[in-house]
């Protein structure tokens, strides 16, 4: 069974539980929100519990039904509210069509019947999921007047919060780099000096991180391939490459399934062009719908 070999392959991996950031309103970029943790356990099947971000929020949510949409991700709906029964969040899900790992989003039964979670999502598909995926998980928001900005840039800080989260990771600040740029006060020092400590971060020289620059799409991968390891569809890069620094990390991108043919950066390879925010969910996505390790 396809299952039971690549379990056996991958005896070693952690599947990450997911915890996450944030609190509940009706606008994306706000507040309590529901989020899951999925543990797989066939190629057809899940065990997937839904909580609220912000746990002091208890009130019951309830899982109505699953199935799998158009693009293989696994849709779950559910009901939140104090007159429900406690003890329903949390279901072993399973479907024929889902091929595991894969994509989750979440849908709230609500009386206006609307699954927009941001009115700004791309048109295509896979980018438009990611970032729903990404938001499900609580790995990241939108803005506070509900908007996502998919074309939008993401700061050296920011990605390193969002890398920090997507690993599951907790603060470890015994980096032997100082930045002298990022302040005790800085929002993002936890997140980038536990990055640094685990050497997936190491600045622009000079002590400096340069937290408020904005990422490019070869510092990103960068950073990806220093932090996971990833198990599923590979490819290989059949042309050549100019002279830059991050060739190493985005040819391990693309045999590691992360980077895809389909990616505008892919040919030619665009390293020093600024990665937007649906790139930057993109990835992240395909990592955390994959089976991996974190280095």
């Amino acid at each position: 069974m396809r299952f039971i070999k690549r379990t056996l392959a991958f005896v070693l991996i952690i599947i990450l539980s997911i915890l996450v950031l944030g609190p509940r309103t009706t606008a994306s970029g706000a507040s309590d929100r529901v989020i899951y943790q999925v543990t797989w356990l066939s190629d057809h099947s899940a065990k997937v519990t839904l909580k609220w971000n912000n746990a002091s929020n208890k009130t019951p949510i309830m899982m109505t039904s699953w199935s799998v949409n158009d693009s293989g991700a696994l849709v779950i709906r559910y009901n939140q509210g104090n007159d429900l029964m406690e003890g329903f969040n949390s279901r072993t899900v399973e479907d024929s069509k889902m091929e595991s790992p894969c994509i989750i989003l979440l849908r709230e039964n609500v009386s206006n019947g609307s699954d927009s979670i941001f009115p700004d999502l791309p048109s295509d598909p896979e980018k438009a999921n990611s970032i729903e995926h990404l938001y499900h998980m609580g790995i990241i928001s939108g803005y506070p007047d509900g908007s996502f900005r998919p074309q939008g840039n993401v700061t050296r800080a920011e990605f390193s919060k969002m890398l920090y989260v997507s690993g599951d990771m907790t603060d470890e600040l015994e980096s032997p780099i100082v930045f002298n740029d990022v302040m005790d006060s800085h929002w993002a020092k936890g997140y980038i000096y536990t990055l640094a400590t685990k050497e997936i971060v190491n600045g622009k020289g000079a002590g400096r991180f340069d937290p408020e620059g904005t990422i490019t799409v070869g510092e990103v991968l960068t950073i990806i391939s220093r932090a996971f390891d990833t198990y599923g569809e590979t490819y290989s890069y059949p042309y050549g490459l100019e002279d830059h620094w991050s060739n190493s990390y985005f040819i391990e991108a693309v045999n590691q399934g992360v980077v895809k043919p389909t990616d505008d950066f892919f040919y030619p390879y665009s390293p020093d062009r600024k990665a937007t925010r649906e790139e930057c969910a993109l990835l992240l996505s395909r990592v955390m719908a994959s089976y991996h390790s974190v280095k």
